[in-house]
């Protein structure tokens, strides 16, 4: 339903959800089930001359402690194809990511509430969605063997003091809030085959990051019983690696799709500790002095190797009916066997009302707690959700 406006491409949607947790605050005030699950966008598209294309979305979103309605930019780019299928994209454009983190937002394009967590992690969207730079793209045809498409790409990334990465900081430990949050450089490259097979698809994607630095700070940490601390803590991630090969199959109403990630990284952190105590006050009975203790500060190196896969089926049994199962696990730190972990079961349904609007129900049983952000750190829960879409 989008509308032209004088060759303007005006399109959006406006979406609403609900999500409830056992046994945990997963995301938000989720054990209490909460309605901050929210997303509006409106993005515009043109064609001023022939080969080039401009675009821009603006988007509000709000999840549980993320996003706030604030309206920013998602996306604006310009890409300039300098034959059928090879051409220069520069901006802030999506990565391509996995087979599913370019159409994310995109509710018409899955049958699930969710995409499959142990890969796309809801609290890392903002920053793996999308960066600012330039990306260089193009195809090959392979004739009977079917065709290559492959792209490199590179550029930064927008980091709030207060946002979705942050808030997974937090849930790592490297403070409660911050004062800085930097990154040097993302680079990236993908490589996507379509198969002889109809409808089968492999893709090999991935990037790196380096240079990251977070300053977090925490205030009242006990250390031991009657000392407490205020913590700086500086936390630096030389380098990291994240890469997924994946495949999918899609014939009539059915799809199937697998995906393996990878993830490498090396940190330093810091953490200086401002300890003190109280004593009594003897020029006011009842009443106590903070009494400052000498400081200290540790230095830990520490190295995390990140494993997840997920299976998924999804089925069209009417025209406006699609269910979905799959199958999820992660493990936070294969060095550790012992470090955290999440095994999930996800099963939805899709619901087209009509063309452009769409309702989804999706429950999920998780064992462990590696995708828990509300840090209670169970050995099982449940999430409940739902959520309607208009496209317009």
């Amino acid at each position: 339903m989008a509308a032209d406006l004088d060759g303007v491409q005006i399109h959006g949607f406006v979406s609403q959800g609900y999500y409830q947790t056992t046994q945990t605050g997963w995301y938000g005030d989720s054990d209490d089930g909460s309605f901050e699950f929210t997303e509006v966008a409106l993005n515009a598209s043109a064609q001023p001359i022939d080969g080039l294309r401009v675009g821009v979305q603006l988007m509000a979103r709000d999840f549980g402690d993320a996003g706030d309605n604030r309206v920013e930019v998602d996306w604006a780019f310009a890409d300039w194809r300098a034959a059928a299928r090879s051409g220069i994209k520069v901006g802030r454009f999506k990565m391509p990511y996995g087979l599913y983190n370019e159409s994310r937002d995109l509710d018409f394009d899955h049958a699930t509430v969710f995409l499959p967590q142990v890969v796309y992690l809801p609290q890392l969207r903002d920053y793996t969605l999308a960066i600012n730079g330039a990306m260089l793209y193009g195809g090959l045809d392979l004739g009977s063997s079917g065709q290559l498409d492959g792209s490199v790409f590179g550029g930064g990334q927008n980091v709030r003091e207060e946002g979705d990465v942050a808030d997974y900081l937090a849930d790592l430990g490297s403070g409660e809030t911050y004062s800085s949050i930097t990154i040097g450089y993302i680079l990236g490259s993908e490589l996507t085959w379509q198969t002889p097979v109809d409808g089968l698809r492999a893709r090999l994607s991935g990037f790196g990051m380096w240079n990251f630095e977070s300053v977090g700070h925490s205030e009242g940490t006990e250390l031991q019983p009657g000392v407490f601390a205020d913590l700086d803590i500086t936390t630096e991630v030389e380098n990291f690696f994240s890469g997924i090969v994946s495949l999918e199959y899609q014939r009539k109403g059915l799809t199937l799709a697998a995906e393996y990630l990878r993830e490498y990284a090396r940190s330093e952190t810091e953490a200086v500790a401002h300890p003190y105590t109280y004593v009594p006050n003897p020029g006011f009975p009842g009443t106590q002095l903070r009494v400052e203790l000498p400081g200290s500060t540790v230095h830990q190196t520490g190295y995390r190797l990140t494993e997840a896969i997920y299976a998924a089926a999804s089925y069209r049994l009417l025209d406006k009916l699609e269910l979905s199962v799959s199958r999820q696990l992660r493990f936070a730190d294969r060095h550790h066997p012992g470090s955290s972990y999440d095994r999930t079961w996800a099963f939805a349904a899709r619901y087209d009302i009509f063309s452009n609007w769409l309702i989804k129900a999706e429950w999920q049983q998780h064992s462990g707690s590696e995708i828990d952000t509300g840090n209670d750190y169970p050995e099982a829960w449940n999430l409940f959700a739902l959520k309607t879409t208009v496209d317009f």
